[in-house]
């Protein structure tokens, strides 16, 4: 039985999901659900890293970058086509079907909510303490809704951002964007507290290509799955 795991905002909250999301949750990504059925993709990940990690041990911005690099392959590097985006999950919706991970694969179709929530799951089994988190961020100037990851290590919180889809144009990307958030931020995502305040952590970046990047991650009263549904 399939069940809703992980959401999208309709308004300015922010929405935090601490769950394994397995094919049998559902994640809703605007036009329809889609579920996280390719089980033989992180065990492929999964082993490399720890096998890379037998031969040297891996500092976590190496994990970071191989997640990033593995996941960015997986959906198939460069632009994503928003169109093609936007019709195979409106096709599915109209067919009261479910979009599938591994029919992404290799499609160049992926945005946010398809790379975070499978890099989330990739960090899970690695045991390494990950929430998947829905929010507000102003990109260069533009609001838009965002989801992307934030890593708990050793009570330290960090923003993983597996780069908006603007960015995915560039194909010489930057590391993963790791930025490093108030313990006050990161404690109370875990914990899917509210936030009494609004909350902010800017970002800039520049690609390897020179391009110049300003993100705004923005946190208000985190909401929990089910008084968001």
């Amino acid at each position: 039985m399939k069940t809703a795991k992980y959401y999208t905002p309709k308004d300015n909250s922010t929405v935090v999901c601490l769950d394994f999301l397995d094919e049998n949750s559902l994640v809703f990504a605007g036009y329809t659900f889609f579920v996280l059925d390719d089980n033989q993709a992180y065990k492929e990940i999964v082993d490399k890293i720890q096998n890379d990690n037998k031969q040297k041990p891996l500092t976590m911005n190496d994990v970071c970058k191989t997640v990033q690099n593995y996941v960015l392959d997986y959906f198939g590097v460069g632009a994503t086509n928003p169109n093609g985006y936007i019709q195979k999950y409106r096709l599915a919706n109209d067919r009261n079907e479910y979009v599938t991970l591994s029919s992404l694969k290799n499609t160049r179709l992926s945005q946010c909510i398809e790379r975070s929530t499978f890099a989330h799951d990739i960090f899970k089994q690695l045991n390494i303490n990950c929430a998947l988190v829905a929010s507000n961020i102003n990109f260069d100037g533009q609001e838009e809704l965002h989801s992307f990851n934030v890593l708990n290590i050793k009570d330290e919180y960090y923003v993983f951002d597996l780069i908006c889809s603007k960015v995915s144009n560039d194909k010489q990307l930057p590391s993963p964007i790791m930025c490093k958030l108030p313990k006050e931020i990161g404690k109370q995502i875990f914990e899917q507290k509210l936030l009494q305040d609004f909350k902010t952590q800017d970002v800039e970046f520049i690609t390897q290509s020179g391009y110049k990047h300003k993100i705004r991650y923005e946190f208000i009263k985190t909401k929990t799955l089910e008084n968001t549904l």
